[in-house]
């Protein structure tokens, strides 16, 4: 083998480590922006088991596997009302499921579901068997509600302090409805210790009904949920710095005795996608520098030869 050939090839091995040294940009991970809830067609039979799911998509309308969803049910009707799995993930197809189990006690109950920031409410259909007949008959049926407005304090709110929290609820012509129960439930339960003063409240003459809301001082993500007449509505929680745990960072591991830690790269990626530390650059160029080094040194030996 000759040495110019010599040269070339380690030359080109050059550019191959230098090139192998560039790192390929990761794609950000997907976000879910719409959830679409599926609930039996037919009436759902109390104390038993129910199935239900949730189709996540992102922005794009792709589906998303491996997001965590968060489920509930509103409102409080009873205690014995449950959902088997408050958190499932979604599957290869976007999909996540769990059970419903509704007691035998009459009143409306909705599905309500939870994916990074998206929220959705599915109304479940009841079954009248096994629910106990009625003693009386029921007084006329009042003006329905057909939207809630939930109103938020301006500013976060702060922990393990009570903040109100205020629903006005208003009916298809948009007029304000007095005497209207409306029922509140918190969602996720980042903390067993939050709560809410009032789980159903009436609203005034003026068409608005409070309660309270009491916020551990433990991180993470609520939302408040307001039903009146099977109409649902859902506002997410901001809640104050002032008071949580500081964040820890874990303390670096001295090497062992007697082992020398070689100096790492520490200059940074630059936030653009697709783009390259400079430092990581030059291998490449660095390679070609030497190509032509070893070019150059060939063809000089095989002209004095």
């Amino acid at each position: 083998m000759s040495r110019l050939s010599r040269y070339v090839r380690i030359g080109a091995a050059s550019i191959l480590v230098g090139a192998l040294a560039v790192p390929v940009a990761s794609a950000a991970e997907p976000v879910a922006a719409s959830l679409t809830i599926t609930v039996p067609t037919a009436p759902i039979v109390c104390r038993q088991e129910t199935e239900v799911s949730v189709l996540v998509l992102d922005a794009n309308g792709a589906t998303i596997a491996g997001v965590r969803v968060s489920w509930g049910l509103a409102p409080v009707v009873s205690s014995q009302d449950a959902v088997t799995e408050p958190v499932s993930t979604t599957g290869s197809q976007g999909v996540a499921t769990t059970k419903v189990w509704i007691d035998c006690i009459p009143g409306g109950r909705t599905l309500l579901v939870k994916a990074d920031g998206a929220i959705a409410a599915q109304p479940l259909a009841i079954s009248a068997e096994g629910m106990p007949a009625a003693t009386s008959t029921p007084a006329p049926t009042t003006v329905a509600a057909t939207k809630l407005t939930i109103t938020l304090p301006s500013s976060p709110i702060a922990c393990e302090k009570h903040t109100e929290i205020s629903a006005l609820v208003t009916d298809a012509s948009g007029g304000t409805i007095a005497g209207k129960t409306v029922t509140w439930t918190l969602m996720p339960f980042a903390s067993t210790q939050d709560s809410w003063t009032d789980m159903a409240s009436v609203t005034g003459s003026q068409g608005v009904a409070t309660t309270q809301v009491w916020i551990a001082c433990v991180p993470g993500d609520r939302a408040i949920n307001a039903s009146a007449d099977g109409v649902t509505a859902s506002a997410q929680l901001v809640v104050s710095d002032v008071g949580m745990p500081a964040a820890t960072a874990p303390a670096p591991t001295a090497p062992a005795a007697g082992i020398t830690v070689p100096p790492t790269w520490t200059e940074p990626m630059t936030p653009e996608r697709g783009s390259v530390p400079a430092g990581l650059l030059l291998g490449g160029a660095a390679g070609l520098m030497g190509l032509a080094a070893l070019l150059l040194a060939g063809v000089r030996s095989a002209a004095k030869r």
